[in-house]
């Protein structure tokens, strides 16, 4: 990513809002790992 005024003053603002979006997105991707996980279980 390339790094500006800009975007530093953007991301300042946005931070909060940026960093619970994350949060989110690593959740949903821990979830679906986790229920791929308990799918493989109840096949076996």
């Amino acid at each position: 990513m390339k790094t500006g005024p800009m975007d530093t003053s953007y991301c300042g603002k946005n931070w909060k809002t940026n960093s619970n979006f994350i949060k989110k997105n690593i959740f949903l991707k821990i979830s679906k790992k986790l229920e791929k996980r308990v799918d493989k279980r109840k096949v076996k």
